[in-house]
């Protein structure tokens, strides 16, 4: 795990309903690099998701 890695788990930590898109904001990191740190976190057991449907689904 890198120093990206600890930011997003401690952000998530906080608030854990954040999004993405929010957290690269947050953290002025592109979305795809947020979106690889998650998954590197998911795979290792860190953190735990769910997928949701798209509103556009429903």
């Amino acid at each position: 795990m890198d120093g990206h890695h600890h930011k997003l788990l401690k952000e998530l930590a906080k608030d854990n309903k954040l999004s993405q898109r929010e957290l690269s904001r947050r953290h002025r990191l592109s979305l795809g690099r947020v979106n690889y740190a998650l998954n590197a976190l998911i795979m290792s057991g860190f953190i735990k998701a769910m997928r949701f449907k798209n509103l556009s689904e429903l």
